[in-house]
């Protein structure tokens, strides 16, 4: 198994992590979450995002493919949070575009990521929700 970084690919776009190997490739979007609102609510984007956008479109493209995963990877670096949603208040248009291509089979993951003297380690997956109102996803 091998591990690229920054990889061109659909739409032109640069994938920051590209996992290849038995039983075929994983195309990774990394996003970074530090916004933390009341009852422990992380939220993504935290500033209009016509480039996540993009990004999302791209990975859509590749997870039709045969033998491959398209990923969205959320690093939680607020220790306030214990789950994470989309910001739709915030822009509109990347928690739609995010709800379309999950359905297309884009995958998301959230985890809780320490920083520390020896690197980055994520800690705890955290349950990820279209609907940040949902308190109980992942129970």
């Amino acid at each position: 198994p091998t591990i690229r970084t920054e990889v061109k690919y659909a739409r032109g776009s640069r994938i920051d992590l590209l996992l290849e190997g038995p039983p075929g490739r994983v195309f990774v979007e990394v996003k970074c979450v530090t916004l933390c609102r009341d009852g422990g609510l992380g939220l993504f984007p935290d500033a209009v995002s016509e480039r996540g956008r993009r990004h999302l479109l791209a990975l859509r493209e590749v997870a039709a493919e045969a033998d491959t995963r398209a990923l969205l990877f959320f690093c939680v670096f607020h220790s306030g949070v214990t789950r994470v949603s989309a910001a739709g208040d915030i822009d509109s248009q990347y928690r739609d575009t995010l709800a379309q291509v999950m359905n297309d089979g884009v995958e998301v993951l959230a985890w809780r990521t320490a920083v520390s003297m020896r690197g980055l380690e994520l800690t705890a997956a955290l349950p990820f929700s279209l609907d940040p109102a949902d308190r109980d996803v992942g129970d």
